[in-house]
C-alpha cells in the first residue's frame, strides 16, 4: 500500500460507484488514503460518510485529522 495511494483511491472510488457497498469500509479506506496524501478535506468527508454508514473505527482518527482542536 505504501506509495500506492492513488491506485487504491481509483479502485475504491470505482468500487463505490459500481457496487454501492453499505458497510462504510470502502469510505474508511478512501479517507485514510486521502489523509495520507494530505488531502484532509476529502479524507474527512469519507471518514464521516463511513461513520454514518455504521463502520466503526477509532473516534480519535476524526478528532486528530478532522476536527479543530479548541484551546
Amino acid at each position: 500500500k505504501i506509495g500506492e495511494n492513488q491506485k487504491a483511491i481509483t479502485i475504491l472510488e470505482k468500487m463505490i460507484i459500481d457496487l454501492k457497498p453499505k458497510t462504510g469500509k470502502a469510505e474508511y479506506l478512501l479517507g485514510i488514503n486521502y489523509i495520507q496524501l494530505e488531502e484532509s478535506n476529502l479524507g474527512c468527508n469519507y471518514l464521516e460518510e463511513s461513520a454514518k454508514k455504521g463502520f466503526t473505527f477509532p473516534q480519535s482518527m476524526l478528532d486528530q485529522f478532522c476536527y479543530e482542536k479548541k484551546s
